[in-house]
């Protein structure tokens, strides 16, 4: 049996041949895994625009239940006004976050 010196080592030549059909090499390779920079890359488009329509839903739900709660509380009037101006501000806020506006 003949003898090929390889980098990591000696190996038959009939092995290397099997190795060469597998695509398997004596060489250390570097294995870099890439990670994804955003969660486009990760998911995908269509991943990504579903994942950001069900943030908005839950959001708006959130904020739906914010103001009927606070339309349960016994305050006055102009107090209830303000508390539900303050959710719906915050509520936009939050909603824009998803559009990528702030």
């Amino acid at each position: 049996m003949k003898i090929v010196a390889a980098r990591g080592g000696v190996a038959p030549l009939r092995l290397r041949a099997i190795f060469a059909v597998f695509d398997l090499s004596f060489r250390k390779r570097r294995h870099t895994y890439a990670l994804p920079r955003n969660s486009a890359q990760a998911y995908g488009v269509g991943a990504l625009a579903t994942s950001v329509l069900i943030s908005i839903l839950i959001t708006f739900l959130v904020i739906v239940l914010v103001l009927y709660l606070i339309g349960r509380l016994p305050l006055d009037g102009r107090a209830k006004q303000i508390a539900q101006v303050v959710v719906i501000i915050i509520g936009i806020i939050a909603l824009l976050k998803y559009i990528a506006v702030f």
